[in-house]
C-alpha cells in the first residue's frame, strides 16, 4: 500500500514537471488557458473552481428558513460536543504516546512486544492501561468491522475504486451542508471548488466575507453543517444496507452461491470438484446456511473440540473394498512414508482413541465417503455394531456434509468430504444475492460479477468514510472545520485576555492539537499491531 502511494506520488510529480517544462517552451500559454477555464495546477494538486449560482436553492432556503435554522442549530450542538470529545481524545492520545515512550525507553524494547509479566512488574499502571487499550481497540476496530461485514479479501483495486467513488459522493454532500446553511443565514456563496491531491479528491466552498459579521450561533451553524450532513449520510447508508434485501427482493433472493474459486492447494481442488460456479449452498452438517455469517459460525464449530464423525459397522471395516489399513494414510500413527496429499484415502480414528491413545484407525475411500451421512457426536443406540469414527486431526481436516442446490439440474445434492473448515471461506468466493429469473448465461454473469454485493459494500464503505471525514473535520486542528469551532469556544475561556493573547493562545493550542492529531494515526497503527 505504501509502495503504491509512493509510486503514484512520484508519477504525479513527474507529470507536473513535464507539464511545467513544456509550458515554459510556449511562454506559459497552457497555464493561461487553464486559468481562463478556472483550472489551476500546482505541485500537489489540480484545482478547478467556478462560481456557484443556484437561485432555486437560494429561494428554497429563504422559504424554509425557520425550520432549517432549527435543524442546523441541532447540528451545531452536536458538532460542538464532537469537537469537545475529540479534544479529550487527543489529550488521551498524548498521554498514551508518552506512556508508550517511557516504557520503551526504560525497558529498551517495543511497547507492543513487551512481556506482560515484565510490564506488570515494572509498570503496573501502564500494564493495566495496555490491557484497556487492547479491549477498547478490539471493540472499536474489529467489532465495528465485523458489524459492518467489510470483506477483507476484497481486491485492492475494487476497494480503492469504491473509496474513490465514495469520496465523490461524500464531499459534495458535505459542502452542500455549508452552502445551504449560508443561504439560510443570508450569506452568499462565492464559488465552489474541486481539487485532486495525489489522486485523492477534495472539495471546498468559499463563503462571502460577511460571515465574520454574523453572531456566534449563526457562524457555528454554518461551520458544523458539513459535519451534520456527514452524519445524515451515515444514517442514510445504514438504512440502505439494512433495507437492501427488501429493496432488491423483486429481482434477487438471498442464497449463498459460489461465484468463483481461489486456488490454495489440495483443499481448493477438493472443493472445486464438489462445487461449480452458480451452485447454491443450502446447509453444512445439517445446519441451514442463509448468509456468510452462518458459514463463519459453522467454521468456528468445526474447529472446536466437538468433532463431526461417521458411524461405521465394525464388520465392514475388514471386508469392504472401501477401507484400507491405517498405515496407508494416517501420518503420525504409522512409520510408513505414505504421501497423504496424493492419496484418495482419508484417515479416520475411533473417537475413544483421543482418550486412550490406542490407534483404532482406518483409511476410508473418498468415493464411498461422499455417499454417507454424518453423525453429530455419537451413534444411535440401535446401531449396536457401529463405532463412531472422526477424521484424524493430524491431517488437519474435518468431516463436512454439504447440501448443494444445482441450478442446471434443478435438484439437490448431498456430499460428505474431509476438508479444512477454513477452505469454505478461503478457497471459495461467495455471493449472497442470486437473480430470481433469468437466462442461464445472465444468471451466471450476475453471480460472478455480484452487483448487489458490490452495491452493499459501497454503502458500508460510504458509512465509514462519511463518519471518518465528518468526525475528523470537527478536530481542533489547522484547515479543519473544528479550527473555527475551537476558536469560537476559546473566546468563552473564563480567564480575561487581550486580543493578542487570544491569537497567541489560539495558535499555540491549535499547534498542539494538530501535532496530537498526527500522533493519533501513529497510535492507530500501534493498536492495530497490538491486537494482531
Amino acid at each position: 500500500m505504501v509502495a503504491l502511494w509512493v509510486i503514484g506520488s512520484v508519477v504525479w510529480l513527474a507529470v507536473y514537471l513535464v507539464f511545467q517544462t513544456l509550458d515554459s517552451f510556449v511562454q506559459g500559454r497552457w497555464s493561461l488557458w487553464l486559468r481562463t477555464h478556472s483550472i489551476q495546477v500546482t505541485k500537489g494538486c489540480v484545482i478547478w473552481s467556478l462560481k456557484l449560482a443556484v437561485p432555486t436553492l437560494k429561494t428554497w432556503c429563504k422559504i424554509h428558513r425557520r425550520v432549517l435554522r432549527l435543524f442546523f442549530q441541532l447540528g451545531s450542538i452536536v458538532g460542538v460536543m464532537a469537537c469537545c470529545i475529540l479534544m479529550l481524545g487527543l489529550v488521551i492520545t498524548g498521554i498514551t504516546m508518552y506512556l508508550i515512550f517511557v516504557s520503551c525507553v526504560v525497558t529498551q524494547s517495543i511497547f507492543w512486544r513487551l512481556d506482560p509479566w515484565q510490564l506488570a512488574n515494572k509498570f503496573p499502571l501502564i500494564s493495566s492501561f495496555k490491557k484497556l487499550l487492547m479491549e477498547v481497540t478490539n471493540a472499536l476496530l474489529f467489532h465495528l468491522m465485523k458489524w459492518l461485514k467489510l470483506d477483507p479479501e476484497l481486491p485492492l483495486t475494487v476497494s480503492w475504486l469504491l473509496c474513490w467513488v465514495g469520496l465523490l459522493v461524500i464531499l459534495p454532500f458535505h459542502e452542500l451542508g455549508h452552502a445551504i446553511t449560508a443561504y439560510v443565514e443570508g450569506i452568499g456563496v462565492e464559488k465552489v471548488g474541486l481539487f485532486l491531491a495525489f489522486y485523492i479528491p477534495g472539495m471546498f466552498v468559499t463563503i462571502e466575507e460577511s460571515l465574520l459579521d454574523l453572531n456566534t450561533k449563526s457562524r457555528l451553524r454554518i461551520v458544523c453543517a458539513g459535519f451534520w450532513f456527514n452524519l445524515l449520510l451515515c444514517l442514510l447508508s445504514l438504512v440502505v444496507v439494512f433495507l437492501l434485501p427488501l429493496l432488491v427482493a423483486p429481482f434477487f433472493r438471498q442464497q449463498m452461491t459460489v461465484s468463483g474459486f481461489i486456488s490454495t492447494g489440495q483443499e481448493s481442488s477438493r472443493l472445486l470438484n464438489c462445487f461449480s460456479i452458480g451452485d447454491g449452498l443450502v446447509s453444512v452438517n445439517n445446519r441451514e446456511i442463509r448468509k456468510l455469517d452462518d458459514i463463519k459460525e459453522v467454521i468456528r464449530e468445526l474447529t472446536s473440540e466437538t468433532f463431526v464423525g461417521i458411524c461405521l459397522n465394525k464388520n465392514n471395516i475388514t471386508s469392504s473394498k472401501w477401507f484400507r489399513p491405517f498405515h496407508m494414510c494416517c501420518p503420525g500413527l504409522s512409520s510408513d512414508s505414505w504421501q497423504v496429499e496424493e492419496s484418495v484415502w482419508k484417515c479416520f480414528v475411533q473417537s475413544s482413541f483421543f482418550n486412550t491413545g490406542y490407534p483404532n484407525a482406518v483409511c476410508i475411500s473418498e468415493e464411498w465417503l461422499e455417499t454417507q451421512e454424518v453423525a453429530l457426536g455419537f451413534c444411535e443406540d440401535k446401531l449396536v455394531d457401529d463405532q463412531y469414527f472422526v477424521p484424524y486431526t493430524g491431517t488437519g481436516g474435518r468431516l463436512v456434509s454439504l447440501k448443494r442446490w444445482i441450478p442446471s439440474e434443478q435438484n439437490y445434492h448431498q456430499t460428505v468430504l474431509v476438508t479444512s473448515p477454513d477452505a469454505l471461506l478461503h478457497s471459495v468466493k461467495w455471493t449472497e444475492y442470486v437473480p430470481r429469473i433469468s437466462p442461464w448465461w445472465l444468471y451466471k454473469f450476475l453471480i460472478v460479477w455480484n452487483p448487489i454485493g458490490k452495491f452493499e459494500q459501497f454503502f458500508r464503505i460510504l458509512f465509514i468514510l462519511s463518519a471518518f471525514i465528518g468526525i475528523s473535520n470537527m478536530a481542533p486542528v489547522w484547515r479543519m472545520d473544528g479550527e473555527d469551532v475551537f476558536s469560537w469556544l476559546l473566546t468563552y475561556f473564563p480567564l480575561p485576555m487581550t486580543h493578542l493573547e487570544y491569537l497567541q493562545k489560539r495558535k499555540r493550542w491549535l499547534g498542539y492539537f494538530s501535532f496530537l492529531f498526527i500522533l493519533s494515526f501513529v497510535l492507530f497503527f500501534i493498536l492495530m499491531d497490538l491486537n494482531n
